[in-house]
């Protein structure tokens, strides 16, 4: 029992420093859209964004795949539609940058009884 515990608390943090990457990651990048820095000088910021956003996603499938179902998930997905619809409207960039950090506050901030309900199936599910 402690050896499962002490692997959850391992992966907690594990998750907290891949979060934590993976905001400064994002900022760096949405600052410097908002500066106007061209894109070839972000790349290497949003490579970070995919790398650290994917790992994410692999630590919240170790922990159960219902995620992806609950709330939570869905904005997470809705988040990578944006971003793949970005480079078809250059000109949004910024604003959909920025639709995408208010959501992920406000999901991130949400109490659980939004974050681990699921619209799909109508009912919470916790993890």
């Amino acid at each position: 029992m402690a050896e499962k515990k002490l692997d959850r608390g391992i992966v907690r943090w594990l998750r907290i420093g891949v979060r934590s990457a993976h905001i400064l990651a994002f900022s760096l990048y949405l600052g410097g859209v908002f500066w106007g820095i061209n894109s070839e000088q972000l790349s290497l910021y949003l490579a970070f964004v995919g790398i650290t956003g994917t790992a994410m996603m692999g630590l919240f499938f170790l922990q159960k795949i219902n995620w992806l179902l609950q709330n939570r998930g869905l904005v997470i997905l809705a988040k990578i539609l944006i971003l793949l619809c970005i480079p078809f409207f250059e000109n949004y960039r910024f604003y959909a940058l920025t639709g995408i950090l208010i959501g992920s506050s406000l999901i991130a901030h949400a109490p659980s009884t939004v974050r681990y309900y699921s619209i799909l199936l109508g009912k919470r599910l916790d993890n």
